[in-house]
């Protein structure tokens, strides 16, 4: 029984590559179905990796989201003044 998978356009693109890689390089000629067992046998198979793949992946994208949110309030300040709030020294 097959189970539907949504994917972003993008990423539809890179697995039609990724599977056109093989048949190029193995003469294999993969279904995407196939391509998907293989990519999640392989991460299951590599779980470290994948999971240190993944949370690069995901601390990058929170930083972007960080970095985004930082706004100028056009106030110049020094390293002085900063530590002078956090530390309380005046």
């Amino acid at each position: 029984m097959a189970t539907t998978i949504k994917v972003k356009d993008k990423t539809k693109l890179d697995l039609e590559n990724l599977r056109a890689e093989i048949l190029l390089m193995s003469n294999i000629k993969l279904t995407m179905d196939e391509l998907q067992d293989y990519l999640i046998s392989f991460a299951i198979d590599n779980k470290e990796s994948f999971f240190d793949y993944v949370m690069k992946k995901f601390k990058s994208k929170n930083y972007e989201k960080m970095k985004e949110a930082i706004k100028d309030w056009g106030i110049d300040t020094s390293n002085i003044d900063v530590d002078s709030v956090i530390y309380d020294n005046p």
